[in-house]
């Protein structure tokens, strides 16, 4: 499960290089939040009981998974074993798929990594100023990026040097151009031509306003981590997750990423490439 921002097609260049060098793996499924990429034009008209604050809510975001692993779609048998995989928000996402009640006929979920959480501890962020501070800044700085480009050629040149994106892998930053905009009217046209961010910046500023899922996630993981094996991928930045939540894994902080691995050009396809067979759990990107 992808990011806040991202859709689900950034993390192929990641995928081939799996299936490259894991024979074991038979399937790798992926899955945009309901409003993100091309996701979001089937669900504008989305029920107000699937928002939060005006945007499809991380518990939504599981849900979709959950829907997914109960589809019949998956190939799988008594003996498969599935990993869930959540990057930021899709790591809350991934948790709290958790969360639904369960039936008999659900596929079993053998592991979870999430990769750089998007969760906050609420006494953290109550001592720390600082901590709110930092969300709310995100908050404001979504609000007054730039989220129309006259084409998808000119939108390339933009994020290509800005930001993470400057290092992004350049299949990652193309398949995002492709599917994480969508084409609009012209202003003053009627006629198609621009582009713009298919995940509003309105919503990605109330993303990064609300910590409330986050933390429901953290303590849904003081009971999932004494069931299923879960494993935690931090950046250099990052503070390790708190104390109370008996984590399978949490690689130190020498991995040289910040926020975004899966995209990453250093620590995501090429960093797979670089991995011993069996140790991917620990750095999977």
């Amino acid at each position: 499960m992808p990011s806040d921002i991202i859709d689900k097609e950034t993390w192929e260049p990641v995928i081939s290089q799996l299936f490259a060098l894991e024979r074991e793996i038979s399937e790798v499924w992926t899955v945009d939040n309901p409003d993100h990429g091309e996701s979001a034009a089937l669900n504008k008209n989305v029920l107000p009981s699937f928002l939060r604050s005006g945007r499809v809510s991380c518990r939504t975001y599981g849900g979709a998974v959950l829907a997914l692993m109960r589809s019949g779609l998956l190939r799988h048998s008594s003996t498969s074993r599935v990993v869930l995989i959540g990057h930021s928000a899709g790591a809350t996402g991934v948790v709290l798929a958790t969360s639904y009640p369960t039936t008999s006929e659900d596929v079993k979920v053998s592991s979870i990594i999430l990769v750089e959480p998007w969760m906050v501890h609420p006494d953290l962020a109550a001592a720390n100023q600082g901590v709110r501070a930092i969300f709310d800044a995100l908050s404001e700085s979504a609000l007054r990026r730039r989220d129309v480009w006259s084409s998808r050629d000119v939108a390339r040149a933009y994020f290509a040097a800005r930001g993470a994106w400057k290092v992004w892998d350049a299949r990652a930053l193309d398949l995002y151009m492709k599917h994480g905009l969508t084409a609009v009217a012209s202003p003053g046209s009627s006629r198609g031509g621009s582009v713009a961010l298919s995940f509003s910046k309105r919503d990605e500023s109330a993303a990064y306003a609300d910590l409330g899922e986050g933390q429901e996630a953290l303590v849904r993981l003081s009971t999932l981590c004494a069931s299923i094996p879960v494993h935690v991928i931090l950046g250099d930045q990052q503070p390790a997750p708190s104390t109370g939540r008996n984590m399978r894994s949490r690689p130190g902080a020498s991995n040289g990423f910040y926020h975004c691995p899966p995209e990453d050009r250093t620590h995501g396809p090429a960093a797979v490439s670089r991995t011993r067979r069996g140790s991917y759990l620990a750095y999977p990107f």
